[in-house]
């Protein structure tokens, strides 16, 4: 008995300590649920957006991988509604300008490219745009190339050096641990198994890299010529001797307009939006501005066009944010094809590759939703590449950013072999009993035999066959020129263009635009996925 009211004592303390920690919980979460209700947006006339970008971007908003817990109300807003939200401020009286601070910002180049296209339709409203920072990154100096004056704090710093590609490599760790990587792959520039064979870059890779590099520095060389009035040439060599990196240097050469500092700021953008000295100056920030007019539905239309947002890696499984599953595409677009509102499809990828069978279910259900009588447009992102492009090429019209990463049409798998590792350097030893000789194939602590090796090689080669004779048909291209072509090469949208991989030039809205001529929509509205 003494033993019972022992446990029992030691159950009832467990129990109140769970529930005091879970009430301490509940009271947090309640506290955080009231202040984000207590705090209003205000935005008020002659009121400035501010544009840090310091938070991840996604495509679609809060479409990024799973992450822990996060009690506040914060939206990682995506890059397709920071273009509607600055477009929306252009037509909003209460803003009269936009500063950019984008110090904290991890920009790709494609998405400086779509924020900068919605920068000059605000510019155009006759609003105003400064850019600011105690520092600039590369490409946030290019976003701000695009305000009407930039300036830096005195002692900062800026960033204008053309553009590298650092591989690491790991063959000789992997050689030094006795870890065997067998590697099967169809493309001479198939370059993503290069680490776990090489200790340098092939000259393949580097050719090919080279090209891509050249030709997203030079768009963006062209793109701050024209918004500084600097010939391309004078930038090219400011860019080779980092000439930017003293300030008053970077300012004399007219890539920045003035050294001030923080307060010096606030006195300009008071006096651009006609505030007086002892005025407060309203500045919001994106995550205000978006709770007012980001979330706004539109029902406006009867027909509906899909618009799909499909980044991250393709891979098999259920829903997960930030990444492409099969099972969770699959479902979505079966009942984009059953809806009969919608009247037409755009597929906004962004999406490096992964897993052939994923894509595979991704392109059926594309394809059943073009049998089905609605137009598919493709609008590529950042990256279209792989299996990224294995998803898009059926379409019936693919539009590329200039600077996509796009092509990569080939295949590859790797095999790791850590028998020799265990054995060698922990001590762990393996030994089997098989019917066949085939039954300790691919197990990752065997040597590779010669007939499992020519058996992944051939999986490998008829599948980047089957590749090459997807892309021939949905491009309506010869599979000698898809070939050609093909090898695993990377290229920009602006080169894939000119090889025919792409239909044009454009972005989202063209896409859209595309798509609704496609189906013959007067009137329409859109319908974004994931939900």
């Amino acid at each position: 008995m003494r033993q019972f009211f022992k446990f029992f004592s030691a159950s009832c303390l467990g129990t109140l300590v769970g529930l005091f920690l879970l009430f301490g919980l509940l009271v947090l979460i309640g506290g955080r649920m009231v202040s984000s209700l207590e705090k209003t947006v205000s935005v008020t006339p002659n009121s400035v957006l501010e544009l840090t970008f310091e938070d991840m971007v996604p495509e679609k908003t809060n479409n990024v991988e799973d992450t822990p817990i996060d009690l506040s109300d914060k939206k990682y807003i995506g890059l397709y509604d920071y273009d509607k939200m600055i477009r929306h401020a252009a037509e909003d009286s209460r803003i009269k300008g936009i500063l950019l601070r984008p110090e904290m910002a991890s920009l790709p180049a494609s998405e400086v490219a779509v924020l900068r296209r919605s920068l000059e339709a605000f510019k155009a409203s006759g609003k105003f745009i400064y850019g600011y920072g105690k520092f600039l990154t590369q490409n946030s100096y290019y976003l701000c190339a695009a305000a009407d004056s930039i300036f830096l704090n005195p002692v900062g710093t800026m960033e204008f050096r053309g553009i590298s590609v650092d591989i690491t490599y790991f063959k000789k760790m992997l050689d030094n641990l006795e870890i065997e990587m067998d590697v099967f792959y169809a493309g001479q520039f198939k370059s993503a198994t290069e680490p776990f064979r090489m200790t340098k870059m092939s000259d393949a890779n580097r050719i090919q890299l080279r090209a891509y590099i050249e030709d997203v520095f030079g768009q963006m060389l062209d793109d701050i010529s024209q918004d500084r009035n600097v010939s391309v040439t004078d930038l090219r060599n400011m860019a080779e001797t980092w000439k930017s990196f003293d300030p008053d240097t970077a300012v004399a050469l007219g890539l920045l307009d003035g050294l001030i500092y923080e307060d010096q700021l606030t006195d300009r953008l008071r006096n651009r939006t006609g505030l007086d000295e002892d005025d407060d100056l309203n500045m919001i920030d994106a995550q205000d501005y978006y709770k007012e007019v980001g979330t706004k539905l539109d029902f406006s239309g009867k027909d509906k066009v899909a618009l799909v947002f499909l980044e991250g890696e393709i891979t098999v499984g259920d829903e997960s944010g930030g990444v492409i599953t099969d099972d969770y595409y699959q479902k979505l677009l079966e009942e984009i094809r059953k809806d009969d509102k919608i009247k037409a499809v755009v597929l906004r990828v962004n999406s490096p590759g992964g897993n052939v069978l994923a894509a595979e279910n991704i392109l059926r259900e594309i394809r059943n939703i073009q049998r089905a009588g609605k137009p598919v447009v493709v609008s590529m992102g950042r990256y279209a590449a792989s299996g990224g492009y294995y998803i898009s090429c059926y379409a019936d019209s693919i539009f590329a950013q200039p600077s996509t990463l796009t092509g990569s049409i080939g295949v590859f798998s790797m095999i790791p072999n850590v028998g020799r590792f265990l054995d060698n350097k922990i001590g762990i030893t393996f030994d089997t009993v098989r019917t066949t000789a085939a039954s300790t194939y691919l197990t990752g602590v065997y040597t590779l035999g010669e007939d499992e090796k020519r058996l992944m090689q051939k999986l490998t080669d008829d599948i980047y066959a089957d590749f090459l004779n997807k892309v021939a048909e949905g491009r309506k291209l010869p599979v000698d020129a898809v070939a050609e072509l093909a090898q695993g090469r990377i290229w920009t949208g602006r080169k894939a263009l000119d090889l025919h991989l792409v239909d044009a030039l454009g972005y989202t809205d063209d896409a859209i635009a595309c798509a609704t001529r496609l189906a013959k929509l007067d009137s329409y509205r859109i319908d974004e996925y994931p939900k």
